[in-house]
């Protein structure tokens, strides 16, 4: 199911939900309703495409609740799983002109997933008018850029099995918390981490029956549940 008609129920969500993103603290009450005036609240169920760049007008997206998987491509191609981003991420802002064939796009991981949709235009337009609102927004974006960066660092950089340690780890300290003693189950197909991961999924799964053995985690379709995120964790750092 995808709704994005806009109500006055959709506006009172959208206005609570950019109230709790940091980027938009500075803003007064009036900006973020001029903002908003032209911004769609989008309501998605796992699998939805949600937003891919090149198609439709530039926007920017904010994930309000529930997660997206972030994904690349050509123009043509489907987008290869990147990696999950989730509540108060701002992606989008300011999409640049295509010169080069790279696409990113983004998909529901959960069921009934809000994402705001605010034309970027718009955005960077009430961000030139007042240049004091950058002072919020400029930092934050660096700290998201550095926190993506080091995600996919960690996701292609040592052996297979580190990287998938510390991939399902961040994974499950995003989607569960950072409990060790309670059960974690993440909805992560072997598709979907043998692409963050550039490597095939024999070797996913050839890894995961591994874990499986060493009493971390067990893998079922389309899902995996983590059974002891301190050693998994412990073997995402190399220990």
């Amino acid at each position: 199911m995808n709704s994005s008609e806009k109500s006055a129920q959709d506006m009172a969500l959208l206005l609570q939900g950019l109230g709790t993103v940091q980027a938009f603290a500075p803003w007064s009450a009036a900006a973020l309703r001029e903002l908003l005036q032209s911004a769609r609240l989008g309501r998605y169920d796992r699998g939805a495409s949600v937003h891919r760049e090149g198609r439709g007008g530039s926007e920017a997206l904010v994930v309000l609740s529930g997660y997206l998987m972030m994904g690349w491509s050509g123009p043509a191609g489907e987008p290869l799983s990147l990696t999950l981003v989730g509540p108060g991420t701002l992606a989008g802002i300011g999409e640049p002109e295509l010169h080069d064939e790279t696409r990113y796009a983004y998909r529901a991981h959960d069921d009934g997933t809000l994402v705001a949709h605010l034309p970027a235009p718009l955005l960077l337009g009430i961000l030139d008018a007042e240049p004091s609102l950058w002072k919020g927004m400029a930092p934050f974006l660096l700290r998201q850029q550095r926190a993506l960066l080091t995600t996919l660092l960690h996701q292609l950089s040592g052996p297979v099995r580190q990287r998938l340690a510390a991939t399902l780890t961040r994974f499950s300290q995003i989607l569960g918390g950072s409990d060790t003693t309670r059960m974690l189950r993440l909805r992560l197909s072997q598709e979907d981490l043998a692409a963050m991961l550039q490597v095939t999924r024999q070797s996913i799964n050839r890894e995961m029956r591994a874990f499986e053995q060493r009493g971390l985690l067990s893998a079922e379709y389309g899902s995996v549940i983590v059974r002891n995120l301190a050693a998994l964790r412990a073997l995402g750092r190399g220990a």
